[in-house]
């Protein structure tokens, strides 16, 4: 089985190019940086860990 990262590359690359050939290049783009911001909602979130600094 392939690698999903290996053909995740690719398909993104011909889904750009075919967006931008249908409607433009700066469309094309602006999606692709849409998506690239909202990716970052699948990225794993650890709680926050707050500690307090003892003076010395």
């Amino acid at each position: 089985m392939a690698d999903p990262v290996k053909v995740a590359q690719p398909v993104g690359i011909l889904a750009a190019g075919a967006l931008a050939a249908a409607t433009s290049p700066r469309t094309a783009i602006a999606v692709a940086g849409g998506v690239l911001l909202l990716s970052s909602g699948l990225l794993p979130w650890r709680p926050t860990v707050t500690k307090n600094p003892t003076c010395e």
